[in-house]
């Protein structure tokens, strides 16, 4: 990312996407945005799961109370 014009000290926004597309050409970059959201989406599926893993001890652990 420091090799992008202007963004020598890191001081731009430059996104994940802005760079391989850059580097890597139109055909490579729609490939990297589709691993990209399904990298995003499974991070909230287990997200989803964990939370609801807890919720579920909670509940065991007020029902024996």
């Amino acid at each position: 990312m420091s090799t992008i014009h202007g963004n020598e000290a890191f001081q731009a926004k430059v996104e994940y996407s802005t760079v391989a597309h850059l580097y890597l050409g139109n055909k490579s970059h729609i490939i990297m945005q589709i691993l990209l959201y399904f990298a995003l989406q499974s991070v909230n599926i287990s997200s989803i799961i964990i939370s609801e893993q807890v919720r579920d001890i909670w509940f065991e652990e007020l029902g024996r109370s």
